[in-house]
């Protein structure tokens, strides 16, 4: 399975999460549901898309990170991605695919999990 997804809990705000990631060039933005930050991890010069819901407290919704390119995580970058996020992730970190089901709502299929 393609992993194309890293999800997690956090109270953190997504500007907290960019710093952790250590995301160059981050821009904010938000609609009526979703927020999020885009911003490039620097030495794998790729970009990230961290988003979450706003309707929702942040501690109670899956904070989403996949790349712009859509192009899979390697497993390398999983690494490191889960490792960097475990102190401040509530449940720990999961990572594999959300599949759009329609509107705001997805399929979260699971491929793996950092303790």
């Amino acid at each position: 399975m393609e992993i194309t997804d890293i999800w997690f809990r956090s109270t953190c705000s997504l500007e907290e999460i960019a710093d952790i990631l250590g995301l160059a060039d981050v821009s904010f933005d938000a609609e009526d549901y979703w927020e999020w930050a885009i911003g490039t991890l620097v030495v794998e010069r790729i970009q990230l898309d961290i988003t979450r819901t706003h309707t929702a407290p942040p501690g109670l919704t899956e904070t989403r990170i996949f790349r712009l390119d859509l192009e899979s995580f390697t497993d390398d970058h999983i690494k490191k991605i889960s490792l960097t996020l475990l102190p401040i992730a509530i449940t720990g970190v999961v990572w594999g695919e959300w599949r759009h089901k329609q509107g705001n709502d997805f399929q979260m299929i699971e491929s793996g999990r950092s303790p």
